[in-house]
């Protein structure tokens, strides 16, 4: 840690020990559209094994750690530098706790896993030396409506569906780290969309039906299934139509995981391209913070930003007409740094100050 920032923590400590802090509202923006929820099961993969042993732990930890670096750093394929080839050689550095345990399948048949917890720190100190993004563990809400045409009729694939695509969809946004909902298709969405609306892309309808569900994203798709000897085959297409997130994929003759594949990935490299945050070099931004009401209030602002996985260093430096002012020490450049902490509502942004933020609690 260099002379700033032991310098500008030293004052955080010392601000920390104040009993209140009072500050003034000032006239701001509401914050952004997006409903950020953090994923608390990013750094805790399950992986299938043949048996309950060491040797089996050892052979599949790399890939529960290849699997917790592509949820953090929202790379589809995580580059083999040197850091990363030495990391999968010695896997146990990076988790602290594992169980094995037995879980019914699909078809009704026991199938033993590994569940492998990594830790948090040790995860993101491997990315930070491997020089690779980092996607906080505040992730959207994507909400899909697939509409399946098996040749008898089209039918709204819902939660509780049977049907291959939507397990093969779980497992994609799984692996990718973001959350999935599908719709209950009970009586309230029955009475409020139609198959035929999803198919014809009814934005009204489709907007309408999704309103219940708060989604930061609605994926639409409609897919015609065909059986191919024992395989399930689809043809179709996908599409969100948003206007911060325009996106569409066809799929040919594709299986159900290539087919969930296609819709999901899309999607989320287009997430992770707007908010992962670059390796870039340190930068110090400094912030102007109002809207904190007394020591508990500054303490939970404190730590929440510390809790953020692009904030590397935090400093409070001072407190002027009512506002604390703030040093954090991140990869991000102010604006993606300010649109990161505006996002999940925790924040909201000034109109006439770029550097200025409210805090929301």
């Amino acid at each position: 840690m260099n002379s700033f920032v032991k310098a500008v923590v030293r004052k955080t400590h010392i601000l920390r020990s104040f009993a209140a802090i009072c500050l003034s509202i000032g006239v701001l923006l509401p914050h952004s559209g997006w409903a950020y929820e953090a994923v608390d099961w990013l750094y805790s993969v399950d992986v299938p094994v043949e048996a309950q042993s060491a040797e089996e732990r050892e052979r599949v930890a790399s890939t529960g750690l290849l699997r917790v670096l592509t949820r953090v750093t929202g790379l589809r394929s995580v580059p083999r530098n040197e850091q990363i080839v030495e990391a999968l050689a010695k896997p146990d550095r990076y988790y602290s706790e594992f169980v094995f345990f037995d879980q019914t399948d699909d078809e009704g048949l026991d199938q033993l896993y590994l569940r492998i917890v990594f830790q948090r720190e040790a995860i993101l100190g491997l990315i930070s030396r491997a020089q690779l993004p980092v996607w906080w563990n505040r992730r959207p809400e994507i909400l899909v409506w697939v509409v399946v045409d098996d040749g008898t009729g089209r039918r709204i694939l819902g939660d509780d569906s049977t049907e291959p695509l939507v397990e093969a969809l779980r497992s994609v946004s799984r692996d990718r780290g973001v959350h999935l909902t599908l719709p209950l298709m009970d009586l309230d969405d029955a009475m409020t969309i139609s198959a035929g609306e999803v198919w014809g892309r009814a934005r009204n309808a489709i907007q309408r039906a999704s309103g219940r569900y708060s989604p930061d994203v609605v994926l639409t798709g409609r897919v015609r299934r065909a059986a191919t000897g024992d395989l399930l085959l689809y043809d179709g297409d996908w599409q969100v139509a948003q206007i911060d997130l325009n996106f569409t994929a066809r799929v040919e003759k594709a299986s159900d995981s290539e087919a969930a594949e296609a819709a999901l990935n899309g999607v989320v490299d287009r997430l992770v391209e707007r908010f992962a945050v670059l390796p870039r070099g340190e930068q110090i931004q400094t912030l102007a913070v109002s809207g904190i009401a007394g020591a508990e209030g500054y303490a939970e602002m404190l730590s929440y930003l510390e809790s953020l996985e692009f904030v590397q260093d935090l400093a409070i430096t001072g407190v002027q007409d009512n506002t604390l002012s703030v040093e954090i020490v991140t990869h991000a450049g102010m604006e993606q740094l300010m649109e990161l902490l505006a996002s999940e509502g925790r924040f909201d942004t000034d109109a006439l100050d770029m550097r200025a933020l409210k805090w929301r609690g």
